[in-house]
């Protein structure tokens, strides 16, 4: 991207691509963040250094496109005295938004956490639909990206060897401070594997994550599709080094996160990428290489302990508890980023550490918004893979890069929610998603 002819808003977006990874910001605690005495991430207001990159994204993009003399000024009128009004199916579709969203805060167990929860929603919309106008292109976007892959995970890279955090300047990127002493800190005991007699426990690696899952997830999503920019890109020889020693340190920290989850989620990737992009003709051979391909990613991911604490058990209590909730508003649900409010009407846990958002993020959909919510969102996104991966089948389309990632975390989001109630991963989502769409506006 050369920044000397690139606008402003541009540059802004580059910078929030770069920061994505990171999460310093300002905690609010209002008494409705507040659950059985306890505080609550999930309900806190936040404002993150991301959300101020997004308003200077969105402001300067509005700026630049607003008229700058009076020929714009008339020329500009015209154009809109012709689209004054919207098409009627338009302005219906606004107006059941609209009037579902009045009805899921009003009947929301804590009105304010449901409000707040979905001004973060309009937030992210308008990400969205600036990507979706502005079209910034696939190297841009996949450079900073990785520039965010590659230092989040060495900064994880250094974790495992010290077995603590780093501290110092990594606090503004957002770093916790912890230890392998940390209570509730993620831990692999090697205690159940085989052929190790130690029971020695290990850290898992977090980088400037809030848990080793999210950062494993996020590797797994973003990894392949750098992979395709070294297949593919037209690059100089410095940059296509950056790339492939971006890939060789996020690969290694993603194993370092003993995320089974984020492993079979990158093998899928790394299958997709092979399937779709990479092999031309369908023969035997290359079928059974993915199938290899998928088969090592799965079995790999299983050869870990099987653990039967919170890892299992809370995730099962919370599926329960998601479905009870549901039971209980099956229409509108319990109000969107309500959920961690709810949990205790539903189960007996009052453990900190359980009260968190289901493992799911179709569950946590299904329950904070009901069945309208529910359905609309299913149908979104699952028309938007299905089209990409028809078209891609068919060869009736230039597909897009991006349905790799997407499919990675609407995979990984049937056992963990960060990609719906964490900055990090509703930043990447809608990146993702609104990159998708991008080639399909006009």
């Amino acid at each position: 991207m050369n920044f000397n002819t690139t606008s402003f808003h541009r540059r802004l977006f580059f910078v929030l691509l770069v920061l994505l990874p990171t999460q310093l910001g300002y905690h609010m605690w209002p008494s409705w963040s507040i659950v059985l005495g306890r505080r609550i991430d999930y309900l806190s207001p936040t404002l993150y250094l991301t959300d101020l990159l997004i308003m200077g994204v969105l402001l300067s993009w509005v700026l630049r496109r607003a008229p700058r003399n009076g020929r714009d000024q008339g020329s500009r009128k015209a154009v809109s005295q012709q689209k004054r009004f919207l098409p009627m199916r338009t302005i219906l579709y606004i107006g059941a938004a609209g009037a579902f969203i009045a009805f899921n805060i009003f009947f929301a167990k804590r009105p304010p956490v449901a409000m707040y929860a979905w001004l973060k929603m309009l937030e992210l919309i308008l990400l969205g639909w600036y990507i979706v106008r502005a079209k910034p292109d696939f190297p841009t976007v996949v450079m900073g990206l990785s520039v965010g892959l590659f230092y989040s995970s060495f900064v994880a890279i250094v974790q495992f060897v010290f077995q603590h955090s780093i501290g110092g300047p990594l606090w503004w990127l957002g770093e916790r401070s912890f230890s392998l002493s940390t209570p509730g800190i993620a831990r692999l005991s090697w205690c159940l594997m085989p052929f190790v007699e130690s029971c020695k426990e290990t850290l898992r690696v977090y980088g400037t994550f809030s848990h080793p899952n999210v950062l494993g997830g996020y590797n797994a999503a973003l990894l392949p599709i750098i992979v395709f920019q070294i297949l593919f890109g037209k690059l100089s020889y410095r940059t296509r080094s950056f790339y492939i020693g971006t890939c060789f340190i996020g690969l290694l920290a993603l194993v370092l996160t003993f995320s089974r989850s984020a492993w079979v989620g990158f093998g899928f990737g790394i299958g997709i990428l092979y399937y779709f992009f990479i092999s031309k003709k369908r023969i035997i051979g290359r079928n059974i290489l993915l199938f290899l391909i998928l088969l090592f990613a799965f079995f790999t991911a299983l050869s870990l302990p099987v653990r039967t604490d919170e890892s299992v058990v809370l995730r099962a209590s919370l599926n329960q508890s998601a479905s009870t909730l549901w039971s209980r508003s099956p229409l509108l649900g319990v109000g969107l980023g309500n959920f961690t409010d709810a949990l205790p009407d539903v189960t007996h846990v009052r453990q900190a550490n359980s009260l968190q958002p289901v493992h799911n993020i179709y569950l946590l959909v299904l329950s904070e918004t009901g069945v309208a919510g529910f359905i609309f969102f299913v149908v979104f996104v699952g028309l938007l893979v299905w089209e990409e991966v028809a078209g891609l089948s068919q060869k009736k389309q230039q597909p897009s890069i991006y349905v790799i990632p997407l499919i990675c975390l609407l995979l990984l989001g049937l056992v963990d929610h960060y990609s719906l109630t964490l900055q990090q991963g509703q930043l990447l989502f809608v990146v993702v998603i609104a990159s998708v769409l991008s080639k399909r506006s006009v």
